[in-house]
């Protein structure tokens, strides 16, 4: 009896309805216009760091700023980069998802979620790792301020 349960309960096949590709493509534009988004936002993010490392770079003749700050738009490009895998995970979750909804597609329905899960993935560990990184970032700021003094 128990073995009958398991048995039906794995073939059963989970449907999609007109209202449900509906839905499904409605998600699918917002997450192009999300993924478009943030490739601007990573080509903003790129340009500026290298304008401020090179700013920065030539405009200290004299030596009155503190060293380290032509370094300051490495970081942006560093930033830029960790943001790329969610964006190119989001962008292929839309276009697998274009192709499930018009192309009555299984496997591009299935490799669209496998694409939004590890979307979600990286973000949740993402936000994991700053949560854990800011107050070590702050205590480091308030001792440098301190030791300026």
């Amino acid at each position: 009896m128990e073995d009958q349960e398991i048995l039906t309960e794995e073939t059963r096949e989970l449907t999609v309805n007109q209202r449900t590709k509906k839905y499904l493509n409605q998600i699918r534009n917002w997450t192009m216009f999300f993924a478009v988004l943030g490739f601007v936002g990573i080509g903003i993010m790129v340009v500026a760091g290298l304008f401020v490392s090179t700013i920065f770079s030539a405009y200290n003749p004299s030596g009155s700023m503190p060293a380290g700050y032509q370094y300051l738009g490495f970081v942006y490009v560093v930033l830029a980069m960790v943001y790329l895998p969610p964006l190119v995970y989001l962008l292929k979750f839309s276009t697998k998802m274009k192709d499930a909804i018009y192309k009555s597609d299984n496997f591009s329905l299935e490799n669209a979620f496998r694409n939004l899960k590890s979307h979600f993935k990286f973000m949740g560990i993402f936000t994991i790792v700053m949560i854990v990184l800011y107050p070590i970032i702050m205590m480091f700021a308030f001792f440098a301020a301190d030791m300026m003094k």
